[in-house]
């Protein structure tokens, strides 16, 4: 009995210890952070007539608070929380969620995978050109121009770094293939940037040519995209983080965490100022006393908010959007063009007719008196006849493969994680019809389909879910996406759409190809988009035996109009009416299937359970009192178009399931949890007799009662519904449907003598 009591003192000096010196070191990170800040701002300070504009990372101080009282509170075991004794709790203490929302797995077999992938691709145009290798897999060859240089958006364009070349076997640079990427966001010229995957093109390089680089002199840019879908990826960036002027960033788990690298207040090519000031607590917005506005908070506007944000410095539409405002000259109401000085052709690389025929024939200089109020820049991290990077922010092991046998024998890891497979289905077959191994597969491991009816919640389903999970994806999906933590198959099966017929009554055509390698490069760059995380991308497809699709313009009678009507040099009425009946048949929404309500739910709570487990925390919701304002303690909003299948009786159990995560790795560093509990992690929430919610942690027993507490409606939370006004696809006219969820959470009321007595 003795040799056990000591075991167990022992046991607890040591976890305390740990936990001490883990506390330390970060509150010793976090003041050297305030430190350096402080030197920064005297400096600035000591200049005459300048201000200090830097600020303490949003959460520096509650994070010091808050650690500070952890160390405070630890203890070897001399006082304990017992919140069994808050008859508050106990209704909610010992109970499990009954949602449905997401279920364990087994991995994927090789052989499942085989007989899901192998036939398909088989049968497909390129099978005759496939490497039947004898091992069944090998080290993917990317070829010359594939670069591997891992370098920062300044670099790809300054100094030598920006002077590119392709490089053979032993290293050595290809003259031939010499590109000058060279570019001054202070004085921006007409030409193609090349920056790598990942880089920030859409963000950092955006931002700063509508600044105008450091000089701040710039008047704004316009981003024009191929896809509707890229729409939100950029306003989110922007919106939600860039504009914003707090230097933090989410990651891949969806957790706002400090960007050590302050990309937000110090611009990563410039080095300037780019966003919204503060005041020099670094909390209080800097208000401009005639606007009313922020300082520096620049805004983002798209086609249909155009006309209401004459300030907006950055604007972004689809390249037909872009048509009707070009040829027709729209202008605000003080006779300003809608389009910025500077517009960005972003994936300039697209072989998408109509999108191509604008890049081609626009930039020349023959054509600028077409276009005398803008200047052209085309960006891309693949143009085809530029090398470029495949570096990405983790690491990557590429694999050319053939049979999945020997691969997944060698690197059992990669079935243990998301898979997302890229793969294109002509639309006159069922998935079931074009994989036939599709059923044999759902039975044995849990299987996301991505379609059209889910494309706006697709990146929040998928990381909500839990690995292993075969998610499969059509190109559509490769640009503009972040799925988190997912290794990525390319099949090369991949379909392009064309239009052809008469003008204005155009009629979509499929052609089926192989990726090209721009496409294979952006499917691959789904992986691996955070530093921390190590993947696999496995191509059926090798570089030297790739199809293109180069004659799709030739193909595209709508394309072909198009250049007809440029070449003439001149904005003709019949140039506008072509542009016309180009926005009404690309900006038409496609019919989507219906999301079944059993779907919709579900996809909802997945999302919804995800969201709310990052943010109950009562550090950050409650803080110190200098960073919250008093109407936005313990808020949390949620706003999501899939709200329309929101089930008010599901809240306890969308809570509990929110919730139970975080109780159990409090508990799981309970002596009575791990001595005493049975190995089923979910003891502490069925109610086991040996398992009991004392914590000898002070701040663990306050944030495990709040846990609990935020699970009961009145006592821990109270629920405001909201709607808005949808266009209702296809049919004339809006919809009123639930669209958020405002969460109000309390503050749990620690009585320290109760639970100790």
């Amino acid at each position: 009995m003795k040799h056990q009591f000591y075991e167990t003192i022992n046991k607890q000096f040591e976890r305390f210890f740990d936990t001490f010196q883990e506390l330390k070191i970060e509150i010793t990170d976090l003041k050297n952070q305030i430190e350096a800040v402080k030197e920064d701002s005297k400096s600035v300070a000591s200049i005459p007539n300048s201000k200090p504009e830097i600020s303490l990372s949003p959460d520096v101080e509650s994070r010091m608070a808050a650690l500070e009282e952890m160390i405070k509170h630890l203890r070897t075991g001399d006082t304990q929380f017992n919140l069994q004794k808050d008859d508050n709790l106990l209704e909610y203490m010992f109970v499990k969620s009954e949602l449905k929302v997401d279920r364990k797995s087994n991995p994927p077999t090789a052989d499942l995978l085989n007989k899901l992938l192998i036939g398909p691709i088989g049968k497909h145009v390129f099978a005759d050109k496939m490497i039947k290798l004898p091992k069944g897999y090998a080290e993917y060859s990317f070829g010359a121009r594939t670069l591997n240089d891992d370098y920062t958006p300044k670099e790809w364009i300054t100094g030598k770094t920006s002077q590119i070349y392709a490089k053979d076997k032993s290293g050595n640079k290809i003259a031939s293939s010499h590109y000058d990427n060279m570019f001054d966001t202070n004085k921006p010229v007409e030409k193609r940037v090349m920056l790598g995957t990942g880089a920030g093109k859409s963000t950092f390089f955006l931002r700063c040519v509508a600044h105008g680089g450091k000089e701040n002199q710039g008047k704004g840019a316009t981003l024009v995209v191929p896809y509707s879908s890229l729409i939100g990826s950029v306003l989110d960036g922007h919106r939600k983080w860039l504009s914003l002027g707090k230097d933090v960033v989410i990651d891949q788990s969806g957790k706002t965490v400090p960007d050590l690298q302050k990309r937000v207040t110090k611009c990563p090519i410039c080095d300037g100022f780019h966003t919204a000031k503060f005041k020099e607590d670094g909390i209080t917005p800097d208000i401009d006393p005639e606007t009313k506005k922020q300082i520096g908070k620049y805004e983002i506007a798209t086609y249909e908010d155009i006309h209401d944000k004459r300030d907006a410095l950055i604007s972004v539409f689809t390249w037909w959007e872009f048509l009707d405002i070009w040829v027709n000259d729209k202008k605000y109401k003080d006779g300003t063009s809608l389009i910025k000085p500077w517009v960005i052709f972003d994936e300039a690389h697209t072989d998408l007719p109509c999108d191509r025929i604008l890049i081609d024939k626009l930039k020349p200089k023959e054509k600028k008196k077409m276009r005398p109020n803008f200047d052209i820049i085309e960006m891309s991290a693949t143009f085809g006849d530029i090398p470029t990077s495949r570096r990405l922010a983790g690491d990557i092991t590429d694999y050319l493969i053939s049979d999945f046998n020997n691969v997944l024998r060698d690197h059992p890891e990669i079935v243990k994680k998301k898979i997302i497979i890229f793969i294109d289905k002509p639309n006159k077959d069922s998935w079931e019809t074009f994989l036939p191994g599709l059923k044999s597969l759902e039975k044995k491991c849990k299987v996301l389909i991505l379609n059209d009816a889910i494309k706006d919640y697709a990146t929040d389903i998928v990381s909500s879910m839990k690995a292993p999970l075969i998610v499969i994806a059509s190109r559509d999906y490769s640009v503009g996406f972040s799925f988190g933590d997912v290794v990525v198959i390319s099949t090369g099966i991949s379909k392009r759409t064309i239009r052809t017929g008469e003008v204005g009554k155009w009629t979509k055509e499929e052609r089926s190809g192989v990726s090209s390698f721009d496409d294979l490069l952006q499917e691959r760059g789904r992986a691996c988009r955070n530093k921390n995380f190590t993947s696999f991308w496995l191509s059926f497809v090798p570089t030297e035996k790739m199809v293109t699709y180069n004659l799709l313009v030739k193909a595209d009678t709508s394309a072909l109009k198009l250049a007809e009507e440029i070449n003439k040099g001149k904005i003709e009425e019949s140039l506008k009416k072509l542009a016309a009946k180009l926005f009404e048949h690309y900006n038409k929404p496609e019919p989507l299937p219906p999301i079944a309500p059993e779907d919709g739910e579900r996809y909802l709570n997945l999302i919804l359970v995800n969201f709310l487990r990052e943010r109950l925390d009562p550090t950050k919701l409650f803080g110190s009192p200098s960073n919250k304002k008093k109407d936005e303690l313990g808020k949390v909003i949620f706003c999501n178009k899939l709200v329309e299948f929101f089930d008010k009786n599901q809240v306890s159990d969308i809570l509990i399931a929110a919730t139970e995560e975080k109780i159990k790795s409090i508990a799981e560093q309970c002596e009575w949890w791990t001595d005493n509990c049975l190995d089923s992690s979910d003891a502490i929430l069925e109610g086991d007799d040996d398992c009991r919610h004392i914590y000898n942690n002070e701040q663990d027993a306050k944030t495990v009662g709040f846990l609990l507490q935020a699970r009961i409606e009145g006592k821990g939370y109270k629920l405001e519904v909201e709607n808005a006004k949808i266009k209702t696809g296809t049919e004339p006219g809006e919809k009123e449907v639930p669209n958020k969820l405002i969460f109000t959470f309390n503050r749990y009321k620690f009585d320290k003598k109760k639970l100790t007595e």
